[in-house]
């Protein structure tokens, strides 16, 4: 194997490695899907939220964002409401629960980061940032032409 193969095998490992890791209990009150409703309604609180918003920021289909909503309203962190936009459409919002859940999660997510920024140091922690900027420029770029090629690892 030359030096390419051998830096996209590892690559490969490395990248399996990371979506085999278990989440942490703590964020285990969730799903991840679930996570990314709680902190786009803590993020947009001021406004109404629509469900087709929430599927559209999801890039799922609606019938999954039902039904992660349902779990969300059972769980008491989201309750749904007439708009007062347009009474055909559905507000999503976050009950006072929901709140302090997304809080603790936008907090969790912060005492991460300094965790990783101390493990790694500055330096390694800049080159970390600046391959994950041109790794998502990337993929807005292939996303543009539509010319990904995903394959199975």
């Amino acid at each position: 194997m030359d030096e390419k193969e051998l830096s996209i095998d590892e690559f490969k490992k490395m990248w399996g490695k990371l979506f085999l890791m278990p989440l942490p209990k703590k964020a285990m009150v969730v799903g991840r899907g679930e996570g990314k409703i709680i902190m786009h309604l803590y993020k947009n609180r001021k406004r109404e939220v629509s469900c087709g918003e929430l599927s559209a920021f999801l890039q799922v289909r609606t019938g999954r964002t039902a039904n992660a909503l349902k779990n969300l309203e059972r769980k008491g962190l989201i309750q749904r409401s007439v708009s007062s936009e347009d009474r055909r459409k559905t507000a999503v919002s976050l009950t006072p629960s929901g709140v302090k859940k997304a809080k603790a999660m936008d907090l969790g997510f912060k005492n991460d980061i300094d965790s990783l920024y101390a493990y790694l140091g500055e330096e390694d922690f800049r080159k970390l940032t600046d391959s994950v900027s041109k790794a998502i420029d990337w993929m807005i770029e292939i996303k543009k032409g539509d010319k990904c090629n995903v394959q199975t690892l």
